[in-house]
């Protein structure tokens, strides 16, 4: 059986100058079976219906903040690193993503570009909006530190089996404000914040704030997010 395509956007090393592919996502190529392309930020726009074309599916990776002015907002002083490059490309390769319904998974800034290419809003610092909200652990990056409650009956509630609460990593200063339209919550943290979000309709989309790529090395429930995305895959 042909492996599946998907299509993933790099991180950026900028004390060298260079795009570099975490090992967490190599590791979930494998459990998914299926083959990286790696969607480097100079990619013509102009190319981008025809190479969307050529997936199976979208990985959209974490990395640095989403420049605040996609959402009508003026960067705050803490507002963190923005890579111009980045955004334009993936609000190209999201939008031809959604038209062609491609399955989608979007990881920490994947969950939070998503939802501002949709018209949602982010908080551009959540320790300035919210002092006691505690969302970048100090602890190891593959520690389960941080809990979410799951919507019961959503698909993340399915996927764990009707769980109502999960431990997951947390490497994060923004989070969704305003859901975009069309969005269901799939889980919340303590505070209130969305983590996980769900597509409407026929599109398989699913949203994490939390880095599954990264704890399934020492989580095994982890993977099963990864598992429902293969099933989609080859669907």
């Amino acid at each position: 059986m042909k492996r599946p395509r998907i299509g993933i956007p790099p991180y950026f090393n900028y004390q060298i100058g260079e795009e570099y592919m975490p090992e967490g996502y190599l590791r979930a190529a494998d459990c998914l079976n299926a083959d990286l392309v790696t969607l480097h930020y100079d990619i013509p726009l102009g190319h981008m219906p025809a190479l969307v074309k050529t997936l199976d599916g979208l990985i959209l990776s974490g990395g640095v903040d989403v420049d605040p002015r996609r959402y009508g907002q003026e960067p705050t002083p803490q507002c963190g690193r923005i890579n111009p490059d980045r955004d334009n490309m993936e609000f190209a390769l999201i939008q031809e993503a959604l038209s062609c319904q491609l399955p989608i998974l979007a990881i920490c800034r994947g969950m939070q570009i998503l939802n501002v290419v949709l018209g949602g809003t982010l908080h551009q610092d959540i320790p300035t909006d919210f002092p006691s909200a505690a969302h970048e652990q100090q602890n190891g990056r593959h520690s389960l530190s941080h809990e979410v409650n799951l919507v019961p009956g959503g698909r993340l509630a399915e996927i764990y089996e009707g769980q109502e609460k999960l431990l997951t990593n947390s490497f994060h200063h923004q989070a969704v404000d305003r859901l975009a339209e069309g969005l269901i919550p799939e889980a919340y943290a303590q505070e209130g914040f969305i983590e996980a979000y769900r597509g409407p309709g026929s599109q398989w989309i699913l949203g994490v704030q939390w880095h599954p790529e990264v704890s399934f090395k020492v989580d095994p429930p982890s993977r099963r997010i990864f598992t429902r995305f293969s099933r989609e895959l080859q669907s």
